[in-house]
């Protein structure tokens, strides 16, 4: 249960891009509370963006919205981390001070032709003790057919400079069900990989894309049902798009499991680009699919992609409160087990035994040669 706020805004991305642009720094007004952010345009969306839509007649390239997207901070408050997008009257994201940030995220309401946004923070999330937690499936292949990589520990890490990564977002029509719109559906996916970019730098990663491919209803399935599926269906597409990765955002429950994300674990091939996660809550578990366990859930399955496991996650505790780093299974969302947005470090976030940066770091200049060109 949350308890939040709704607004609508009155937006014009344009105005607001260039304010940046020129200025760097806008004030924002949050539950009566006054924010001078500092931010910078991140482009996680190339210009002229495409959904890729199938029927009878063909395979066919329709005009997406242009989402601006934006990382930056909280100007007078030390550690703040600030994602946000925009287009038209959508304003949704992240603002996080002190540990406890303001989420903006859309709901389905309209008011006077604008959309409602609900607006809460992270402490006002009330979870149910008894619920279960939820889990991470990973894909049941036999990891050494086409071992590319070994899996140990290399002595030095790979270069710090910025690879780019093209992920392919796919949706069902349920996904867009939660959301009303196609383009609010479009919205939510753009925020969530802009999010998770704000964790893949540390990493010198950074995923953008210029494609979404849209499906109609599928049909229920398991995890692992559903991630066959995908595996078997997107290829063409990414050979079209030149995408080194796929994921495809479920608007429903996997049935008959409480596994509510799975993804392909990274072997140096290709064939293990794909990942699939649930959009929607995970009934009489942690799992509510609020807007930060969706961050989470796809930034978890995305680490698969790169080589991160749940063997050398992290974990600590401050008195009160016991964190996770991301690749932990099961996944705990409530007043004494926190999830952060962070791959294990090995150094203040883990040890020599718990460091999946350095796989990410290590495995990123492959998967940016998954393309094909």
């Amino acid at each position: 249960m949350i308890d939040f706020d709704t607004v609508t805004f009155e937006l014009d991305p344009n105005k607001f891009n260039e304010a940046v642009n020129n200025k760097g720094n806008v004030v924002l007004t949050l539950e009566g509370e006054d924010l001078e952010l500092e931010l910078y345009e991140t482009y996680v969306m190339r210009k002229d963006p495409k959904v890729i839509v199938e029927d009878e007649s063909g395979i066919h390239f329709i005009d997406a919205p242009y989402f601006h997207t934006y990382h930056g901070k909280v100007v007078g408050k030390e550690g703040s981390r600030v994602a946000i997008t925009t287009y038209d009257d959508i304003f949704i994201g992240m603002i996080d001070i002190d540990d406890n940030p303001y989420y903006v995220e859309l709901t389905k309401g309209m008011v006077n032709d604008k959309t409602v946004h609900a607006i809460y923070r992270k402490n006002s999330r009330v979870k149910d003790p008894a619920a279960k937690p939820a889990h991470c499936g990973v894909e049941n292949e036999d990891m050494g057919v086409t071992n590319l990589f070994s899996f140990e520990k290399t002595a030095t890490l790979s270069s710090r400079s910025t690879t780019q990564i093209d992920i392919l977002p796919c949706y069902d029509r349920d996904f867009k069900d939660i959301y009303g719109s196609y383009t609010a559906a479009e919205g939510d996916i753009t925020n969530m990989i802009n999010e998770v970019n704000m964790e893949f730098a540390n990493q010198s990663v950074q995923l953008t894309f210029n494609y979404y491919k849209k499906y109609g209803y599928l049909d229920d399935n398991t995890s692992q049902g559903i991630l066959d599926f995908f595996k078997e269906d997107i290829p063409l597409y990414m050979d079209i798009t030149d995408s080194d990765l796929a994921t495809l955002f479920y608007g429903d429950e996997f049935i008959n499991e409480t596994v509510i994300g799975r993804g392909s674990v990274y072997n140096g091939s290709s064939e293990r680009a794909y990942s699939v996660v649930q959009m929607v809550e995970e009934p009489n578990t942690q799992y509510d699919a609020d807007y930060d366990e969706r961050c989470r859930l796809l930034g978890h399955e995305l680490g698969h992609n790169f080589g991160a496991s749940h063997d050398e996650a992290y974990n600590w505790t401050i008195p009160s409160m016991n964190y996770f780093t991301l690749m932990w299974t099961p996944f705990y969302f409530n007043s004494t087990h926190q999830l952060k947005q962070i791959y294990s470090d090995g150094d203040v976030y883990g040890d020599q035994n718990h460091n999946n940066s350095e796989y990410i770091i290590d495995h990123k200049a492959t998967i940016a040669a998954f393309r094909t060109s």
